[in-house]
């Protein structure tokens, strides 16, 4: 019976010592989890930091830097005559928000309404919907548009 006691007592040491181990790893477990939790909390202030800076870029901008040229297609032909709406390429940097702004400053009209998009050729364009007390196809006349 000895030698069955010796083997329970070096079993049971065996146990604590994994049991041990075991708690060491899961302790250093969970402090590798809190370090990539704080790790992407920085990260996502950094990237609220690059929103910020964005955003102030942008402010930064001038009315002709926003509105690069206005878009003569037949497409956009069409939309001046039938839908009372100009198209212009834009900075990469301009939002719906600063490019109403800057059409309104720049041609003095009023705007209802702007539409950007992305085209394949890589170029940003803004479709601008005139409000009804201007007429589009008159002002395209006068950017020498039509």
């Amino acid at each position: 019976m000895a030698k069955t006691q010796k083997r329970a007592a070096k079993s049971a040491k065996k146990a604590k010592k994994l049991a041990v181990k075991t708690a060491v790893k899961a302790k250093a477990q969970k402090a590798e989890k809190a370090e990539k939790t704080v790790a992407k909390a920085k990260k996502k202030e950094k990237v609220v930091e690059g929103f910020a800076q964005k955003v102030s870029a942008e402010e930064g901008l001038k009315d002709f830097e926003i509105v690069l040229y206005p878009l003569i297609t037949e497409k956009a032909v069409g939309m001046i005559e039938t839908q009372n709406k100009l198209s212009f390429v834009v900075s990469k940097k301009a939002t719906k928000q600063t490019v109403k702004k800057a059409v309104q400053e720049l041609y003095n009209i009023k705007i209802e309404g702007v539409r950007i998009v992305n085209d394949l050729k890589g170029r940003k364009k803004a479709i601008v919907k005139v409000s009804k007390e201007f007429k589009a196809d008159e002002i395209a006349t006068k950017m020498g548009v039509i």
